[in-house]
C-alpha cells in the first residue's frame, strides 16, 4: 500500500537508503570518514522527483533526530547515517509509520462516509416510517366511516 504514504516518510526513507548503500559500498573500514558523505547536491540528484526545499527540510529532520549526521564546510554540507539511522532504515521506521498514517486517514474517511450514510438511511427510514403512518391513519379514518355508515344501515334495517 505503497500509494498510502505521505512523500515525506518516502523521503526519508530513500535519504537513508542511498546513506546506507554508500557505507555498505565502502570497505569494511574505510580509510577516511568522509568516504562516507554523501554531497547535498548528489543527494538533490538522486532524489530528483522531490523539490529540493522538501529534500532539504527532510535533511534537517533526519539531522535533528540524529539519525543522520551533517558536515558543513563552506556552505556545502555533506551527509552521513548514524547507527539509529541504520537501524531506522533496515526497520523501515518510515515506511511503517507513513503506511500507518495513511490507513488511518483512510479508516478516518470510510467513519466518516459510513456515519454520513447511515445518517441517510436513518433520515429516510423516518420520512417513510411518517408516511406510511400517514397513510395508515387515513385509512383507518375510512374505514371508521364506512363502519359508521354500516351500523347506520343496520340500524335503520333494524328500525323498520
Amino acid at each position: 500500500m505503497k500509494f498510502l504514504i505521505n512523500k515525506k516518510y518516502i523521503i526519508r526513507h530513500n535519504i537513508l537508503k542511498l546513506l546506507s548503500d554508500k557505507l555498505d559500498s565502502l570497505p569494511s573500514n574505510p580509510q577516511l570518514p568522509k568516504d562516507t558523505y554523501i554531497h547535498t547536491n548528489e543527494l538533490f540528484q538522486e532524489l530528483r522527483p522531490h523539490s529540493n526545499e522538501r529534500v532539504w527540510q527532510n535533511l534537517e529532520y533526519l539531522t535533528d533526530i540524529k539519525e543522520i549526521g551533517c558536515n558543513e564546510k563552506d556552505k556545502d554540507s555533506h551527509f552521513y547515517i548514524l547507527s539509529t539511522g541504520r537501524i531506522a532504515y533496515f526497520d523501515e521506521k518510515y515506511l511503517t509509520k507513513g503506511e500507518n498514517e495513511g490507513i488511518a486517514w483512510v479508516y478516518d474517511r470510510v467513519k466518516t462516509v459510513s456515519i454520513i450514510v447511515l445518517l441517510i438511511i436513518s433520515i429516510y427510514s423516518c420520512v417513510k416510517n411518517t408516511s406510511e403512518i400517514n397513510q395508515y391513519q387515513s385509512q383507518q379514518i375510512e374505514l371508521e366511516l364506512k363502519l359508521e355508515k354500516l351500523q347506520q344501515q343496520v340500524e335503520l334495517l333494524n328500525n323498520q
